[in-house]
């Protein structure tokens, strides 16, 4: 009589998103002799657990067309994942005019897929979004066979979805002053470089959620020094100035590097500069849900403008200051050039204005120096800057009716 052995066999496969082993059964006997095949397997897993299968009661017969796959759940290790290790599994198959046949496997499962690295780039001042998978999928000792990504970002205007590996976050267009809810998935299959037999499905995923946000021009940058500056000039004994300092050093170089439209880490920067102008206080921002707009890199970096790091006339459209802050407006001297360095604006003109250095009190107030450092020209309509104010200087202008 005819025998099975020799002519039956079986791959596997573990399910990782289902923790599922699954094990397709096959035989090369001819029809219709393949038709009346039953089979069972037995399965010993690394701790030791062993399933009996039962040819009086089979896992497998014939369903027409074929073998339908067996599955049954693994056990997991205490990371979650199936357990590493020694699997050893066995097929006993039998069929009306052959004797029966058996045939197993034994293999070494040591399958670790990589953590999901996403980086996240939000340049809002170009503005660009984008969200970038640098997950390392290859796994060692398998061959990468299928890689298959999906995106999806939210925001209240409306729904992006990617395929690629990076998804841009413009929404028809447009990047957005939103939260980003963003859900990343991908879907992989592995084969074993050893064994062509044993295959590792898996699905995964990771949610995040990031905010991007319509970066304060220099002149709100700036208001927040003043204020600073203007809680320090006004302390007795005991106030430390070291965070205006930083706080200084800090929008000298944010200034430098917008001025170079040079993007790279200033969304932390601006987070710290915050921090650092508003006594520790992490940035609380709303979101607005409005289109970023490009960032304004040239208010500030031409002529003699905010920063004042030029020579030549300030404009007062372009000098930084907040005059919610105080009734007139503050600025930072640096890089004039005294006696000639002038201010220039038609709402002085019918005023009379004058430019209080030192020691900054109350608004409209005597500094106590006698001192106002300004020379009005109604013909030119101009200020000239007193050539005492030096470089790193504090300085008020004032409007007086």
């Amino acid at each position: 009589m005819p025998t099975l052995q020799g002519h039956i066999s079986f791959t596997v496969k573990f399910n990782l998103t289902l923790n599922k082993l699954s094990l397709q059964f096959s035989s090369d006997i001819s029809s219709p002799d393949i038709e009346g095949i039953t089979a069972a397997f037995d399965v010993r897993q690394p701790d030791g657990l062993i399933r009996d299968g039962n040819t009086a009661s089979p896992d497998v017969s014939w369903n027409g067309s074929g073998f339908p796959e067996f599955t049954l759940p693994l056990r997991l290790a205490s990371d979650g994942n199936p357990q590493r290790g020694t699997y050893f599994i066995q097929v006993s198959a039998i069929a009306t005019g052959y004797d029966a046949g058996i045939f197993s496997r034994e293999f070494n499962y040591q399958f670790e897929l990589p953590e999901i690295i996403i980086a996240k780039d939000f340049d809002v001042f170009t503005p660009a979004l984008s969200a970038t998978d640098e997950t390392q999928h290859d796994v060692q000792e398998y061959t990468t066979n299928t890689l298959v990504r999906s995106w999806q970002a939210e925001i209240p205007a409306g729904v992006i979805i990617s395929s690629a590996s990076s998804i841009d976050l413009a929404y028809s267009g447009a990047y957005y002053d939103s939260l980003y809810k963003i859900y990343f998935a991908v879907n992989s299959t592995y084969t074993n470089d050893m064994y062509s037999w044993l295959t590792v499905e898996a699905g995964r995923g990771i949610y995040f959620e990031k905010a991007a946000f319509i970066p304060p021009a220099m002149a709100i940058l700036f208001s927040w020094l003043s204020a600073l500056k203007l809680h320090e000039v006004g302390c007795d004994c005991g106030c430390s100035k070291s965070e205006y300092n930083k706080a200084l050093a800090l929008y000298k170089l944010i200034r430098e590097k917008l001025c170079a439209e040079d993007t790279d880490c200033l969304n932390e920067m601006f987070s710290t500069f915050y921090s650092l102008t508003h006594n520790g206080a992490v940035w609380q921002y709303t979101n607005t849900n409005l289109v970023i707009p490009p960032y304004d890199f040239t208010t500030g970096c031409s002529g003699n403008s905010p920063g004042l790091v030029n020579t030549g006339t300030v404009v007062v459209e372009c000098i930084i200051g907040n005059t919610a802050v105080v009734t007139g407006t503050v600025y930072t001297v640096s890089g004039l050039t005294n006696g000639s360095d002038t201010v220039t604006s038609d709402a002085f003109i019918d005023k009379r204005v004058r430019v209080v250095r030192g020691a900054l009190t109350l608004p409209g107030q005597d500094p106590g120096d006698g001192s106002y450092y300004y020379t009005k020209i109604p013909s030119a309509n101009n200020i000239i800057l007193n050539s005492l104010l030096v470089t790193g200087e504090f300085i008020r202008i004032e409007t007086i009716s």
